[in-house]
This record gives C-alpha cells, sequence and structure tokens, in this order.
C-alpha cells in the first residue's frame, strides 16, 4: 500500500484530489496548517504543518511514497513564498525517497504562446508569475534525487472549492439572468474540470514507475469560446441569458491601489489569448484520461456553487 500526502487539502485542487485518493487503497495523509481540513473523507489521517517551516514539514510528511504539492500561496504572497514552499516540498521529498506531483499552469508560455499548446511548446514567460512558476519548474527538474511529474492544466472550475474564475465572475449574476466572460467572442480557453483533473493525478500513480525522473504532462480539459460557454449555460438552465463582459480598465485602474487586483490584472493576457492544450501524450500514458462531458461538468460544478 502506497502512503499518499495531500499538501493543501483545504484548496480546490487539493481538496478534489483529496476525495480521489481517499477513494483508493492508498493511506492517505491530509496536511494542513491547522491540521483542519474540510469535507475530510472517512479513514483520512490529518497532520499539522507549516509548509514554509522546513523542518515541521519533514517531520509530517514523515511515511510518505508520494507528495501531492496542491499548496500555493496566494497571488500577493507569490515572491516572497513560492520559492521557499518548493523548496521545503523538495527537502521532504528527498529526505522521505518520495515522488513529488505538482499541478502546472500555463503562465511560463507567456503572451505568445501557439493556440495549441504541447509538452514541447518553449517556456517564454513575460510576466513576474510566469517567470516564478518557471523558476520553480527549473528547480524541480535540477533536483536528481527527487521525482517529479507536473500535469499542466488551465483555469480551474468544478468541484466544492471556490475562488476561480468561473464562480466569481462567469456565473456569479447568472440568478440576474446574466452570462459575465472575461475574454471577447471567439477566442479559445483552456479550462479544467477538477474532479477529472484530480483523478487524473490518482492514475498517474499507477505509471510512476515508468516515467523518467522529471516529466511534465498536459491535461487538456475543455476548450471554449464566450460562446460555447454561455451556450453549455443556457441549455443547462433552459432560458437565453444577457452577455456580460469583464472590465478590464476599471480593474487596471483599482489595481493602482489594489495590489491583488494588479496581479489579476497582469494575468489578462490568458483571456485574450487564444490556446488550447494538447493532451494526447498523457492520455496515451494513461490509456484515456478521465474527461467528463462539458455539459455535464459544467451543471455538476453550478449545482456545486448552490449547495
Amino acid at each position: 500500500m502506497k502512503t499518499t500526502v495531500i499538501l493543501g487539502a483545504n484548496g480546490r485542487l487539493g481538496n478534489e484530489a483529496l476525495q480521489a485518493f481517499a477513494k483508493t487503497d492508498h493511506k492517505v495523509i491530509a496536511i494542513t496548517r491547522n491540521a483542519d481540513v474540510r469535507n475530510l473523507p472517512r479513514g483520512v489521517e490529518v497532520r499539522a504543518a507549516d509548509i514554509l517551516n522546513q523542518t515541521q514539514l519533514i517531520d509530517a510528511t514523515k511515511g510518505a511514497d508520494i507528495i501531492v504539492n496542491m499548496a500555493h500561496p496566494i497571488y500577493t504572497k507569490w515572491t516572497e513564498q513560492m520559492m521557499l514552499q518548493s523548496k521545503n516540498i523538495l527537502a521532504a521529498a528527498k529526505v522521505h525517497k518520495a515522488t513529488h506531483l505538482f499541478p502546472g499552469n500555463i503562465y511560463s508560455y507567456g503572451a505568445s504562446m501557439p493556440t495549441e499548446c504541447t509538452e514541447k511548446t518553449p517556456f517564454k514567460a513575460n510576466t513576474k508569475k510566469g517567470m516564478i512558476r518557471q523558476e520553480v519548474e527549473a528547480l524541480f527538474a535540477h533536483e536528481s534525487a527527487v521525482k517529479t511529474v507536473i500535469i499542466r492544466a488551465g483555469d480551474f472550475y468544478g468541484g466544492t472549492g471556490v475562488g476561480s474564475w468561473f464562480d466569481l465572475v462567469v456565473t456569479k449574476k447568472l440568478h440576474k439572468g446574466i452570462f459575465t466572460y472575461p475574454s471577447a467572442q471567439g477566442i479559445p480557453h483552456a479550462w479544467a474540470y477538477l474532479p477529472d483533473l484530480a483523478n487524473t493525478f490518482v492514475k498517474m500513480t499507477e505509471h510512476l514507475d515508468e516515467l523518467p525522473n522529471f516529466s511534465q504532462w498536459l491535461f487538456e480539459g475543455h476548450t471554449f469560446t464566450s460562446q460555447q460557454m454561455q451556450e453549455h449555460i443556457e441549455q443547462i438552465l433552459g432560458k437565453k441569458l444577457k452577455s456580460s463582459t469583464v472590465p478590464w480598465k476599471l480593474l487596471k485602474c483599482i489595481g493602482l491601489v489594489s495590489p491583488m487586483m494588479r496581479e489579476v490584472c497582469e494575468m489578462a493576457y490568458l483571456w485574450k489569448r487564444p490556446h488550447s492544450l494538447n493532451g494526447s501524450k498523457l492520455s496515451a500514458l494513461l490509456k484515456g484520461v478521465p474527461n467528463t462531458p462539458p455539459n455535464r461538468a459544467i451543471q455538476k460544478a453550478i449545482l456545486q456553487l448552490n449547495q
């Protein structure tokens, strides 16, 4: 039996991963700062540790065969915390000889990314957060004593957590008959339905012995334009919706006095640049990737927000 540790078990993806791994024959340990875990599955052990404290983290991850790294600082803390916590997690994985699983994003591709990204797409980060992620992944790649597997995905939606574009913007005014989307019409945007992504991490653990010391894979998820997302939601709700968009110019003005809004606006290019992820390599490795049909995934995501 493998022992799998979930870091960031209260986060959107972390909690979905916790639910998914708890359904397997893995011994699962959830780690949070205060040992308080939402939606805690039966049989999961809970431990407390501050990820920024290397000694605490090494002690809390004792016995781990796999460390699922779902812990991420908030945007405004990336500069001071992202690299430190990454080094600490690698140190813990090295001590316990554990495999390190990490959810990548598309920030490292930069604003010049192609309309279809693959594992060979070069990193050309042009934002602060993109450069931080690029630096973190380089750290993982160069640590020969720890096997790291990155599964890269688009914007999150679904699951029981909140704090994504889907719940904060897209669906926020549905009760008023308004559909809001951050991009102009006709621009493909990559999305990841979190229950599918979490189950993909579970499937990946069945293939770890086949992998090199460092590998990165793309989770294709769902690619929507604003029209496609709106049509799905209208079909689910059984009514037409008014279309609205995000006032980026206003948000940038707010960003002059709001550090969080400034960080959000730095990534606005993701809603202007058409992009998608080619997940054929990952699908071939896993002999199929969890993929809930878009209509069903969006329906479940909306229902969970209303529970």
